[in-house]
């Protein structure tokens, strides 16, 4: 779901990727049969720019900060 909203902001940024691979480790607990709490959540984003100069860089940094 994460790879699915940074690729949905990268586009609208009209930022380039070469490449884009995402892993992610979560924690949860639950409590009952009905709930799910999320208590740790890692993501590990690795972005190659198809274009990779100062400015697409910053534009990258800022569309991570929005994700």
């Amino acid at each position: 779901m994460h790879q699915h909203f940074f690729l949905l902001i990268t586009k609208n940024s009209k930022l380039e990727l070469r490449h884009l691979e995402t892993k992610s480790n979560s924690q949860m607990n639950t409590k009952g049969l009905e709930k799910l709490i999320f208590t740790n959540i890692h993501l590990n984003i690795n972005v190659k720019l198809r274009k990779d100069d100062e400015r697409e860089r910053k534009k990258a940094d800022q569309v991570f900060k929005v994700a």
